[in-house]
């Protein structure tokens, strides 16, 4: 079935509007309607928890930053001038470099542990200390891996992620909003969020068979969202990024 047009429908961003502001922005310049339902909020721990971790750090031969949140946290606490620097994908490898640091590796495409894993500067890191800096919570595919292949690895957690609060108004809003098909497509980058997010649809009697399109980063995501709902419609887009979601709501309209 062909969903309805995007600007007779609105598009629910599970996101904050604090971290898909432009997203949010653009969508409206191209009369279109965004409907902000945040699932989980980024809380950065305090300054001295951070400074406590990074000093029980061993030196590092490589930083791997998973993300965008975890280098904005905490490369103040860090001497990364003489150490090889990976980054998850774009967005992070940008906030790296604004900070006028090299970044030795990101993937192109496959913006993931697995698109990591696949690089060279990663394949042979026998005996080699490797800090991951991430959130507290997530997959360990990276950390397992870099084991295996004979590396030191520490994780530097500087932030973790919470279920982000509703009250009971903007509940009934949205359960009333999914009644009346009110969305044509659902935006969520990751499975903790999806995870969370059909948490929340269960827990208050969300009819889950006649959800909107999702609008997706990556085939894992697509297959953990068809495991809870088997006639799920979904769009691939293999890139997290603002243009990859608009390019993918243009094919779907």
């Amino acid at each position: 079935m062909t969903p309805p047009k995007l600007n007779q429908q609105e598009i629910l961003i599970t996101r904050s509007e604090k971290h898909c502001s432009k997203l949010i922005e653009i969508l409206r310049d191209q009369n279109k309607t965004p409907y902000v339902f945040p699932i989980l909020e980024i809380l950065p721990f305090s300054s001295n928890k951070i400074k406590q971790n990074v000093a029980a750090l061993s030196k590092s031969d490589i930083f791997i930053f998973i993300s965008k949140n975890a280098v904005e946290i905490s490369h103040e606490y860090l001497e990364l001038q003489n150490s090889q620097i990976v980054a998850i994908g774009p967005t992070t490898r940008s906030w790296i470099e604004k900070l006028g640091l090299k970044v030795n590796f990101s993937p192109s495409i496959e913006f993931s542990s697995e698109g990591l894993l696949k690089d060279k500067l990663l394949k042979n890191v026998k005996n080699k200390c490797i800090t991951i800096i991430r959130g507290k919570t997530g997959r360990n595919k990276l950390e397992l891996e870099l084991l295996d292949r004979g590396a030191n690895v520490q994780n530097l957690i500087v932030y973790q992620k919470t279920k982000a609060k509703h009250n009971n108004k903007k509940i009934l809003e949205i359960k009333n909003k999914f009644k009346q098909n009110s969305f044509a497509y659902i935006v969520i980058l990751s499975c903790e969020v999806f995870e969370n997010f059909f948490s929340i649809m269960k827990k208050n009697d969300v009819n889950m068979n006649k959800l909107p399109t999702f609008i997706i980063p990556s085939q894992r995501i697509a297959d953990a969202i068809r495991s809870k709902i088997s006639n799920a419609r979904c769009i691939v887009t293999f890139d997290p990024r603002n243009q990859a979601i608009l390019d993918a709501l243009a094919r779907g309209n």
